[in-house]
């Protein structure tokens, strides 16, 4: 149900997103005859960005670019891929205050998930600390209250949800209670996380902060790792190649107060410009409890009813997309 969760929230806010039913409908259509006529266009336009790292010298990399670049051209006889088709994947603009629901059932497992993403916006410097310290400031209540206390599920987690230049807040419940009272639940500990910051200490904070930054600064045990970490800088149209020393840079200038007006506007339940998506994964058959236990959620926050959402692609189409990510440093336009 978690990975369901995932892959339907992905759906909702991606605007290049194929569900898995599409992809498995599409595949009855393909046979011998058109996996062959793919094969043999699937060169004819290209834009290749390349990274590679290891025991290479920069002459060594630029001929192995130089090669790979010649046999596109005379093997292949590709083209370049016009600018106007090298568009990135881009993320749904949701509209301050809302609050949307989609409901998607599981035929095999019989309990539920709810993953609720509360969106902040493009990534930019500043937002990314903020996200990332509220993150590890809440893990552990979160999961003690709602995993130990609670005893929701052996799934809780929260964590920042990036995707296509775009972030927030993620949440994310797997357990055999009912969806409406989990989350609720969450909800709950969201209006809680005023409490939790205000009662931390300006010392408790600071460490916080320490923590973040040994991690975030920690050096990479494995060369896949470091990699990987580039890689995705230039899949996602960043460029941002010293991403943890400039991010560590503005964390150490954050105090609590930036954090607390961080929260009160993005996550708090009473914010009016909260924005929020849930994913429900419900078991075919039903749960077995269909009652969430009599407990102290009647102080929970009041909140109006979620509108639902039942088809993606509608609902995708009367949405703005936020823009492209601006890259950190300046990336020469291609030549033919």
């Amino acid at each position: 149900p978690t990975s369901h969760a995932h892959h339907f929230m992905s759906c909702a806010m991606e605007n290049k997103v194929w569900s898995n039913a599409s992809l498995l409908e599409a595949v009855s259509a393909v046979n011998l005859e058109t996996f062959q006529g793919f094969c043999k266009s699937i060169f004819a336009q290209c834009f290749v960005e390349g990274h590679m790292s290891g025991n290479m010298t920069k002459e060594e990399a630029l001929a192995i670019a130089d090669m790979t670049e010649k046999h596109l051209r005379e093997g292949a006889k590709a083209t370049t891929l016009p600018a106007s088709l090298q568009e990135r994947n881009r993320h749904v603009e949701l509209p301050a205050g809302c609050h949307y629901r989609f409901e998607q059932t599981n035929k095999v497992h019989n309990s539920v998930c709810v993953e609720i993403y509360y969106q902040i916006g493009v990534e930019d410097t500043r937002a990314n600390m903020l996200l990332e310290i509220f993150c590890q400031i809440i893990s552990e209540p979160f999961f003690n209250t709602l995993r130990t206390q609670r005893q929701l599920g052996y799934i809780v987690g929260s964590s920042a949800r990036r995707s296509c230049g775009c972030q927030g807040l993620r949440l994310t419940i797997q357990s055999e209670k009912p969806v409406d009272y989990v989350e609720k639940c969450a909800e709950h500990f969201m209006q809680s996380c005023d409490g939790i910051l205000a009662d931390l200490s300006e010392e408790d904070f600071t460490e916080q902060v320490r923590g973040l930054t040994v991690r975030r600064l920690e050096k990479p045990k494995r060369l896949r790792s470091e990699f990987d970490r580039h890689l995705y800088e230039i899949i996602d149209g960043h460029y941002n190649f010293d991403r943890d020393n400039v991010e560590v840079a503005c964390l150490r200038t954050l105090e609590k107060q930036d954090v607390i007006d961080f929260y009160r506007q993005y996550f708090a339940p009473s914010s009016s410009v909260r924005r929020k998506f849930a994913v429900h994964i419900l078991p075919e058959n039903g749960l077995t409890e269909t009652d969430g236990p009599a407990d102290d959620l009647t102080d929970g926050p009041s909140l109006p009813p979620p509108e639902g959402v039942s088809d993606v692609k509608d609902f995708k189409a009367n949405r703005g997309l936020y823009r492209e990510v601006k890259p950190f440093i300046t990336i020469p336009p291609a030549t033919d």
